[in-house]
């Protein structure tokens, strides 16, 4: 079955969210690859890519919660926002992987209807 049109703009979601740019074409057709070899769960797919070399160089082991923080929220503009500042902090309290709590955010970002 191919991956659907909503599949493929989760896909794109997450992967912004991740690394802060939209992925070309090779990029989309290997995160496709990995979606739909994992199951079509995004949830994998969010918890695949925070293991890639290229996501650890943006989010070393060494990252202090604030600074995951302000990367992962910063370019939403919502650094000063206090619930999504501590929906980050419980997950990484809790030992949630970084690939887990951005999955998390952007359904709670999605879950939201436009103003």
């Amino acid at each position: 079955m191919a991956t659907t049109a909503r599949e493929r703009t989760n896909i794109v979601e997450l992967v912004v969210l991740m690394f802060e740019a939209a992925p070309g074409t090779s990029y989309l057709s290997q995160a496709v690859a990995i979606y739909e070899a994992s199951g079509r769960n995004l949830q994998g797919l969010a918890n695949i890519l925070d293991d890639t070399a290229i996501y650890q160089s943006l989010n070393a082991s060494g990252q202090t919660l604030c600074e995951f923080t302000r990367e992962l929220i910063g370019p939403l503009g919502l650094q000063n926002d206090t619930a999504a500042i501590d929906f980050i902090a419980s997950r990484w309290v809790a030992g949630e992987s970084k690939g887990q709590i951005a999955y998390e955010a952007l359904q709670v970002l999605n879950s939201f209807e436009p103003s």
